[in-house]
Formats: structure tokens, sequence, C-alpha cells
């Protein structure tokens, strides 16, 4: 004989001492909880996946790379990031020579999807390309190739 009580929100059986419970009854309301937890465990709107599980854990790394002077350098990175800041340890993020007129640039950011600045591509496939100007253009060089310049990149998922 079913309870004559049931709970709020899943409806399973709640009996007073007159009831008398049967094994159909257990078995009916561990069914019923076995499919309210299974839809709830199987939720993606309740549930990060294992790809957001990554980013909230480890949402950013640091990499260093030393400068090799070529004209430009694919750098590999250990995730795929969404945005990226690439600069030289030892210098300030631009340097203006004023009896040259020139700019040298010593960082660069980027994004995923479009948005960087000159100097720096990042890639979707784990990578970033850094560039290094060997002339000026509009009175800017970017430096983030420099021959034996110890780079830093923060790359974030």
């Amino acid at each position: 004989m079913a309870s004559t009580n049931k709970t709020e929100y899943l409806s399973l059986n709640a009996w007073v001492e007159s009831d008398r419970p049967q094994r159909a009854d257990f078995n009916s309301d561990n069914s019923i909880i076995d499919s309210a937890l299974g839809a709830h465990l199987e939720n993606d709107d309740l549930h990060l996946t294992s790809t957001e599980k990554a980013r909230i854990s480890r949402p950013f790394t640091v990499v260093s790379y030393v400068g090799t002077g070529a004209a430009s350098l694919k750098v590999t990175l250990p995730l795929v990031a969404q945005a990226v800041l690439v600069y030289r340890e030892d210098m300030p993020f631009t340097v203006y020579d004023s009896t040259s007129g020139i700019n040298k640039v010593y960082a660069a950011v980027s994004f995923s999807g479009g948005g960087a600045t000159a100097g720096l591509k990042l890639s979707g496939n784990g990578y970033i390309t850094v560039t290094q100007s060997t002339a000026a253009v509009n009175g800017i060089m970017h430096c983030l190739n420099e021959t034996g310049g110890q780079y830093k990149v923060i790359a974030f998922r």
C-alpha cells in the first residue's frame, strides 16, 4: 500500500504509522530518485564541462622564450588561448629614441576572434607568432623577437 502522504518535490512515500509499506513502494521511490538525480547530473546548464573546469582551475599559463632576431618566431603554448600578453622582461613596454624619432615597442596583446596590437598574432591552434621589425614604419618598430631578448607570454584560456 502506498503511503498516506507524499514528499513535496519528488512525491516520494512519506508513511504514517498506520500505512503498510511494500517492496513496490520502495522500488518506485528508488526509480523516482534515480530519474531525478540522473537528469540533474546530465544537465550541462547546471554543471561544468571538462573544458570549463580546466578554465577555472588553470585560467592562464606563463611561457618564456628567447628572441632569435628572425623577422617572425612561432611560440608554442600549452593551451589554446583566448587572450595573450607578450612582453620583454628587461624593457618597458615602449622606448622612445628622441634622436631617431623611433618608438620601439616591446609588448603586445592579442585576443581570439580579433583584436590585437601589431607584432603579435594569436592562433587558435595553441601557438602565437611574434615579429621583429627590421626598420621603423611610421616611427614604430615592433621588438618582440630581438636577438637574446628574454620574453614572457601570459596566455589566458
